[in-house]
Parts: C-alpha cells; sequence; structure tokens
C-alpha cells in the first residue's frame, strides 16, 4: 500500500478530492473558451454593419471577404484588403454575446452577436 495512503478510507477520500478537482477546473476552463472570442458574426448597433471573425482569421463584412484579422485581449489588428490598409480597434466583451469596438475615426460601437 502507498505511504499516503495508511487506511483505505484516507486513500477513497483523497481519490475523490483530486477527481472532483480536475472536474471543477475543466469546467471552469471550458466556460471561458470562447467567451472573450470575436470569432463569430456580429451585427452593429446601427444596423449598417455586419461582421464575420472566421476561425481562420478571415474578417468579412456584410457578407464579403475584405480582409484579415488578428486579435488579443483588448485589441483587433485588421488589414483592409479592400484599400490595402492596416489598422487597430480596441475592443472590450461585455459578455459573449456583446462587445465594444473603440475606433480613432468613428468612435464606440456597440456589437451584438448574430
Amino acid at each position: 500500500m502507498n505511504k499516503c495512503c495508511k487506511n483505505k478510507n484516507n486513500c477513497f477520500n483523497m481519490k475523490k478530492v483530486i477527481i472532483i478537482s480536475i472536474v471543477l477546473i475543466s469546467i471552469l476552463l471550458v466556460g471561458c473558451i470562447g467567451s472573450n472570442s470575436i470569432v463569430g458574426k456580429w451585427k452593429c448597433d446601427d444596423n449598417r454593419h455586419k461582421y464575420e471573425f472566421t476561425n481562420d482569421g478571415v474578417w468579412i463584412v456584410n457578407g464579403q471577404e475584405r480582409g484579415t484579422y488578428t486579435f488579443d485581449s483588448n485589441n483587433i489588428f485588421i488589414y483592409d484588403g479592400q484599400y490595402d490598409y492596416n489598422f487597430h480597434w480596441g475592443y472590450t466583451m461585455v459578455d459573449s454575446d456583446t462587445m465594444y469596438i473603440q475606433t480613432s475615426a468613428a468612435g464606440r460601437w456597440i456589437f451584438e452577436r448574430i
């Protein structure tokens, strides 16, 4: 028998604690995945702009492929292929379905996931 488990009850309880901890950590990690992701389709509150950010880094505007993007925790870096121009937006995820985008030219936009 393992030196750490001098009796079967302690060993069984330790295994339960480890299993429950692994399950809880897994649930927390799965809950975080995607919650801050901009990947998906978004509609601006002005009802004129619909953006899609694909898994493979393509930026689509109103149904037309427009360029590419990368992002980190607070910034979206976009290459606009239509105008051969690079720019960046600051963004904040309010929740998994609401995003604020801050631009230097147009101010703040509110996007809802569609």
